[in-house]
């Protein structure tokens, strides 16, 4: 989980992001939380898709904000 975690830091960082907390609204149940994980990396990867390279997107800044929070809730699940 910290590759991903890495990547999307990479991916924010990249569009000209900065780390902000975001409010999520996270399930406690640790399968629901992993397919919300896996709907918003869905969702970030299309809105990287379809932005050019050397735009600012505040789009994609803001859905890996919230996929970051969703895996780190996911891993405080785990522990």
């Amino acid at each position: 989980m910290s590759e991903s975690k890495k990547l999307t830091r990479r991916i924010r960082n990249e569009a000209g992001g900065t780390e902000t907390d975001v409010d999520i609204e996270a399930s406690p149940v640790i399968e629901t939380a992993m397919k919300s994980v896996a709907d918003n990396a869905e969702e970030l990867r299309k809105e990287v898709e379809k932005t050019p390279r050397h735009v600012i997107s505040t789009t994609v800044i803001d859905q890996a904000n919230k996929l970051i929070g969703l895996i780190q809730h996911v891993r405080d699940l785990n522990r």
